[in-house]
Order: structure tokens, then sequence, then C-alpha cells
């Protein structure tokens, strides 16, 4: 497993706005790659839709893509370690 940390946010970076996602979206891409359910899952993926959470632990690197494009598409520096 491995850490997803955000170095950043860049409105320049973006290409999609701040409304373009759902929260369900969030959370399906969250499920698809992290062992998060319930309400966590939802609390995790709200933090991220407003750009507050900077680290996320216990990511599957290999199902993270998906989420990964969706925070660059937003403006985020992503990085797994």
């Amino acid at each position: 497993m491995a850490t997803l940390l955000i170095e950043s946010w860049s409105e320049d970076g973006k290409w999609a706005g701040e409304s373009g996602w759902r929260l369900s979206t969030f959370c399906d891409r969250l499920r698809m790659c992290t062992a998060l359910h319930g309400t966590e899952l939802k609390r995790t993926a709200r933090s991220l839709m407003k750009k507050q959470l900077k680290e996320l632990e216990g990511v599957n690197a290999e199902n993270a893509n998906a989420l990964i494009h969706t925070l660059e598409s937003l403006g985020a520096n992503v990085v797994l370690k």
C-alpha cells in the first residue's frame, strides 16, 4: 500500500471546474483504491473535493489512476510514495 500526497493545488493546471465532479464520483474512485467505506469514505471524499486533504494512506497504487486523474483535473500535483 502507498501514500497519496497532494503536494500543491494549481489553478493553472486544472482543466475541470470545481463542480465538474460529483461526490459519488469521488466516493467510487476512492473505493476502487482504498479500504474506506461508509461515513469515512464520504468524509474523505468531501475533504478531497474541498481541497482540504493533503495525505491519504493505504492507497493501492495499481488501482489509483482514476482517483489521480480526477485530482489532477482539479489542479492537484499528486505523488504516490
